[in-house]
């Protein structure tokens, strides 16, 4: 629930540039929150997500969201549980 709250509070976000919600469990609920999130906001140019057992599913949803998003500029995915479906899909967007 935190990270949908960081979510709903960064779709109209005007200063924040870089989050590190690192280590905070965020799992596939939160990922596809944030995923959305990043489809409206316009000011984050780095997020960090290192251990939050995202999936493949939830980096699907990430990759997806940054076709819309032209500020996200690094998105740190390490030490999470991503396999070749989540990893092809973030390849396809660069």
């Amino acid at each position: 629930k935190g990270a949908e709250a960081f979510a709903f509070a960064l779709e109209t976000n005007s200063s924040l540039g870089m989050l590190s919600l690192e280590q905070n469990n965020i799992g596939h609920p939160g990922t596809i929150r944030l995923a959305d999130m990043l489809k409206k906001n316009r000011t984050l140019y780095a997020l960090y997500l290192e251990h939050n057992h995202i999936e493949d599913e939830g980096t699907i949803h990430l990759a997806d969201s940054l076709q819309s998003n032209t500020t996200l500029k690094a998105l740190f995915l390490g030490s999470n549980r991503v396999c070749i479906k989540g990893a092809s899909a973030l390849a396809r967007m660069l």
